[in-house]
């Protein structure tokens, strides 16, 4: 199965932007506090945001993650900046996820992929094509609801296409064989019965390290499923 293209903000989102303004001079602070954008080293300075490093490399195992970030345009350092910051917590090279995965860009509307998280509307975020996840938003107040989002979101995928293939398998199968004293009947209501089951197991308190158990309870759902709604009549 093709994974998911995921695009992921930097500032604010997996950077902590206040963690460099902490560490300016207080005359620094002073001198670019109406844009602190413009400080030529504040980009190099920041902190990663609690829980974001793990959360990626856990994502990545999921689906095809990119950097889409923006960097200020009258600041040149910045866009270097950016790009040592993702070497320094990620890693150089190959092993590195975003290595050659970073796109810097005003127009973030203009990329093609699924999913974008990003903790604000501006340049171009509002206006994606795909599904925009507002990081510290009151339904996304940290990476732990992102995670669990958007692997709920993979569970429930994998499911359906689960469900999907063996229901043409029955289907193509009992043509083949002309087996015309055997038909099987699928629910009607199998979507409803799968988002209650997310409902039921992923609750809004679940923590990331529950997620492995998650999945484990979603397979032995659907060994359960099968055996009793695919019924012979």
């Amino acid at each position: 199965m093709k994974k998911k293209i995921v695009y992921v903000d930097m500032d604010n989102t997996i950077v902590d932007f206040k963690s460099g303004i902490e560490k300016l001079s207080k005359e620094d602070q002073e001198k670019y506090k109406d844009n602190f954008d413009d400080h030529p080293e504040i980009f190099s300075l920041m902190e990663p945001i609690d829980g974001a490093i793990e959360a990626l490399k856990e994502l990545n195992n999921r689906f095809d993650l990119y950097i889409l970030s923006t960097a200020p345009w009258d600041n040149p350092n910045a866009w270097k900046h950016k790009r040592e910051w993702i070497e320094r917590y990620f890693g150089k090279g190959k092993e590195n996820i975003f290595y050659k995965k970073v796109i810097l860009s005003h127009h973030k509307n203009l990329n093609s992929g699924d999913i974008l998280i990003d903790d604000r509307p501006n340049n171009g975020a509002e206006n994606f094509s795909g599904k925009w996840i507002q990081f510290g938003s009151d339904k996304y107040p940290n990476w732990e609801t992102v995670v669990q989002k958007l692997k709920h979101r993979f569970h429930k995928t994998k499911s359906a296409i689960f469900l999907l293939t063996i229901s043409l398998l029955l289907f193509f199968g009992n043509s083949f064989f002309d087996l015309s004293s055997s038909n099987f009947v699928v629910d009607d209501e199998i979507n409803n019965t799968f988002d209650e089951l997310g409902n039921k197991i992923t609750p809004a308190n679940t923590t990331t390290t529950t997620i492995y158990n998650q999945q484990l309870a979603i397979e032995n759902f659907e060994a359960e499923y099968i055996k009793n709604y695919f019924k012979k009549t």
